[in-house]
């Protein structure tokens, strides 16, 4: 586990890929398999996170216009 804290953005990649690559040797060691099997396996997971939230914000989103205004043009639905 990394604590850093950081004022600006530049380094948030690095931070990023040590968890990407932490979180791919644990899993490795866990399923007992090799670093690429479970590369893939990560990679399939963060893919479809992306696509539900894709998904979930088309259904949700409704651009109702009201005037010209930026704050006031778009509306969420709620359930």
């Amino acid at each position: 586990m990394v604590i850093w804290e950081y004022e600006q953005l530049e380094y948030s990649w690095l931070v990023s890929i040590i968890v990407l690559s932490s979180n791919v040797e644990a899993l490795s060691v866990y399923l007992d398999l090799s670093y690429a099997k479970t590369f893939v396996i990560v990679g399939l997971g963060i893919i479809s996170r992306i696509i539900a939230q894709l998904v979930f914000l088309r259904t949700t989103f409704v651009d109702i216009g009201l005037d010209n205004s930026p704050f006031l043009r778009t509306k969420w639905l709620s359930l």
